[in-house]
């Protein structure tokens, strides 16, 4: 978590590979050596939006690897995370509905204001919490999906208009 606390991660290889080695060390130790991962990894989102997008990239490949392709070979580890994973979808997700929204506000304010570069920012944030939810939606309960009076489909509804 130091290293991407540390920040100066520009390129789109470099943020991959951290994301990578935070998910192996994910798969290591969460949730039985690791309890505070979602508290540390909701934290970093506060350091600004590459960051942001680190930690949705490490959602997204841990997701992979656990739920959808399946190439944790541990069958005892991949059902431990998976179990974590799944008890804390709740608190998962409206992760992603909070970052949404945020980022959906700021970039319409940044547009309002005429700041399309921070505008541009905060959009790349949004797209990249909509492609780390396609590896959710796949596989929980649709009962997250609907959640708050299906508030996730009515933000992306009001995304496609």
């Amino acid at each position: 978590m130091k290293l991407l606390n540390m920040g100066g991660w520009e390129t789109g290889h470099l943020n991959d590979a951290l994301a990578r080695v935070i998910v192996e060390m994910i798969k290591r130790e969460w949730p039985q050596q690791w309890s505070t991962l979602l508290a540390e990894l909701s934290d970093a989102c506060s350091r600004g939006h590459q960051h942001t997008q680190i930690v949705l990239h490490v959602f997204l490949r841990l997701v992979e690897d656990v739920a959808t392709l399946q190439t944790l070979e541990q069958h005892q580890r991949r059902k431990d995370i998976y179990q974590a994973l799944t008890s804390n979808m709740a608190e998962i997700f409206s992760f992603f509905m909070r970052l949404i929204e945020l980022h959906v506000q700021e970039f319409r304010e940044k547009t309002a204001a005429g700041d399309y570069a921070g505008a541009a920012s905060n959009g790349r944030v949004v797209q990249v919490v909509l492609l780390t939810l396609t590896g959710f939606v796949e596989w929980v309960s649709t009962n997250h999906v609907v959640t708050n009076n299906g508030r996730l489909l009515e933000i992306l509804c009001i995304l496609l208009s």
